[in-house]
This record gives C-alpha cells, sequence and structure tokens, in this order.
C-alpha cells in the first residue's frame, strides 16, 4: 500500500501519528456586559491535518521535493492526498482528500529528518482543506448555516 500526495507516490504507509484538527478562522465571538455572547463567522471550517511517513526512500524524496518546487510552488496551488483504504486523513478511511494546500515550512530543511544511512527521511508533511458542506441554508444575516 502507498499514498499518493499530488503527483507523488510514497511506497510507506502513512504512520499512526497522523492527526487531523478543525478550524474556523474567520470566527469571532464577543461577550457583553450582561454575559450574553455573540458571534460572527464567515468562511468554511477547515481541516489541519499531519501526515507523518517515516523511512521514506531518498528518491520518493527527491520527488517530493521537486514537486513542492515546480508543481504547487508550496502553497499556491492545490492538490489531491489518496491515502490507503485503512487510513483516515478527516473525510473517512481510504477518501481521498481534494482541494488541499501545503501549509508546511516555505522550505524542505525543516520537512524532513535523517534516518540512518541509506538515504531514508522522516517526513512531517502538513496539508489543509475546507471540510465539505453537508447540508445548509443561508440565514438572516447572509451567512451559511450547517
Amino acid at each position: 500500500m502507498s499514498i499518493q500526495i499530488g503527483a507523488v507516490n510514497i511506497s510507506v504507509n502513512p504512520s499512526h501519528e497522523c492527526r487531523f484538527d478543525y478550524r474556523k478562522q474567520s470566527q469571532m465571538t464577543t461577550e457583553y456586559e450582561d454575559g450574553t455572547y455573540e458571534t460572527f463567522a464567515s468562511g468554511r471550517t477547515m481541516i489541519d491535518t499531519t501526515l507523518v511517513l517515516d523511512y521514506v526512500s531518498e528518491d520518493e524524496w527527491n520527488d517530493l521535493v521537486n514537486w513542492l518546487n515546480n508543481s504547487v510552488l508550496y502553497s499556491r496551488f492545490t492538490f489531491t492526498v489518496t491515502p490507503p483504504a485503512f487510513f483516515d486523513l478527516g473525510l473517512g478511511k481510504g477518501i481521498a482528500i481534494t482541494d488541499a494546500t501545503y501549509t508546511g515550512p516555505p522550505n524542505t530543511k525543516d520537512l524532513y529528518s535523517p534516518v540512518g544511512r541509506l538515504g531514508r527521511k522522516n517526513i512531517i508533511f502538513t496539508f489543509s482543506y475546507p471540510k465539505p458542506i453537508v447540508a445548509s441554508f443561508v440565514d438572516e444575516n447572509g451567512v451559511i448555516v450547517v
């Protein structure tokens, strides 16, 4: 089994340390003197994913570096991540993530740590994508309510 990140195929399975978290970037809550709250929100909830890949070969690492530098230009363009059938990146086991944006460091130096003498690398690859809207309507303020 393997994982596909954009145009790069990594032949090792993601490590169990992979995690995904939710973030609402555009939300702001105000507390009033009477103890009530008012919340303003726009935009979508984002899912931030940290993907841990251990013992990646030097050739696959070079493919990933070339892809980051020459195809997606780090965070400039979106891409698709296709996990193995048993692995969940936030939408369910084996479900591919489309419209992902790289959110790691803007260099390759901080993206990996070397392992042993065979050119292997442990990679921590972070990306975000918008949480799909399952069902919604627009409220009286023009805000999408899920």
